[in-house]
C-alpha cells in the first residue's frame, strides 16, 4: 500500500484537518516534530514514511483566498526530489495555469489535484486534463452524497488515470476508511489508480483498504500520532 503523507496548510501554517470543517482547523500537533511550519512538518512526514510524494491541501486557495505561492516555493526549494500533490481548489483551466506557473520550469514536480467540489463544469475538467494530463481527480463526498457541481461522478469516461476517493466525513475522524467508496469508484473505473483519503487508524485499516481495491491512501493523523510504523 502506497502511503502518501498529507499536509493541510492555512495562512502559511500546517493545521489539523477534521471532517472538512476548514474554518475550525487548529494548528497541527505532531509526535514527529514540534511546531507547525510547513517545511519542518513536511520533512518529518517524509522522513517517517520514506515517501517520495507529499499531498498539500492549500486551504487558502480552497476558500477563495488565493494560492499560497510562498509556501509552494519554499517546499519546492527544500524538497527538490519530492513530487507535490496540490489541491488548490481549481475551478477552471486558467486557475490550473496559475498553479503550473508556480512549478515552472519543473512541472513534473507537480500532480495537480482537481476536486469535484471545486470544478465548475465537465468542460473545465476536460480543459485542465488537456493542459496537464498528470492531474488527479478527487471525487469528493460528504454526508453520504457526492459534492459535485460539475457532475464529475456521473462521467467516469472523463476521469484521469489517478482518482482519489475523498470522504470528508472521515478526514481526521479516526473512524476507519470508507471502503464502500473505494469499491464504488472501482466499479465505475476498474482500470483507474484509486487512492483513498481519511479514516486510517492502523496497519489493519491499510490492509483492508488494499483488499477493497485501493492502490494507496492519503494519511495525516495516523502518522502524526505514530499509529502506523515508520519506514524500515
Amino acid at each position: 500500500m502506497n502511503v502518501i503523507p498529507v499536509m493541510d496548510v492555512k495562512e502559511g501554517r500546517v493545521v489539523h484537518a477534521r471532517r472538512g470543517a476548514r474554518d475550525q482547523y487548529q494548528s497541527v500537533r505532531s509526535d514527529l516534530c514540534p511546531g507547525d511550519d510547513p517545511i519542518e512538518v513536511a520533512q518529518a512526514l517524509l522522513r517517517y514514511t520514506g515517501a517520495r510524494q507529499l499531498y498539500l491541501a492549500d486551504l487558502d486557495a480552497l476558500q477563495g483566498k488565493g494560492l499560497q505561492t510562498a509556501v509552494l516555493a519554499r517546499l519546492r526549494t527544500a524538497l527538490p526530489d519530492i513530487c507535490l500533490w496540490v489541491d488548490a481548489g481549481i475551478r477552471r483551466p486558467d486557475e490550473l495555469d496559475a498553479l503550473l506557473a508556480c512549478f515552472a520550469p519543473s512541472p513534473q514536480q507537480l500532480v495537480a489535484v482537481l476536486g469535484s467540489e471545486s470544478l465548475s463544469s465537465l468542460e473545465a475538467l476536460r480543459g485542465c486534463l488537456a493542459r496537464h494530463p498528470a492531474c488527479a481527480l478527487s471525487l469528493d463526498h460528504r454526508h453520504g452524497q457526492p459534492i459535485d457541481p460539475a457532475a464529475c461522478w456521473s462521467s467516469p469516461q472523463d476521469w484521469p488515470e489517478r482518482v482519489i476517493a475523498m470522504n470528508l466525513d472521515q478526514v481526521g475522524a479516526e473512524a476507519g476508511p470508507d471502503l464502500g467508496l473505494i469499491r464504488q469508484i472501482r466499479s465505475h473505473a476498474p482500470d483507474a489508480h484509486v487512492l483513498g483519503a481519511g479514516g486510517i487508524r492502523d496497519d489493519a485499516d491499510l490492509n483492508a483498504a488494499a483488499q477493497a481495491g485501493a492502490h494507496g491512501w492519503l494519511v495525516a493523523s495516523a502518522l502524526h500520532q505514530r499509529r502506523l510504523p515508520p519506514a524500515s
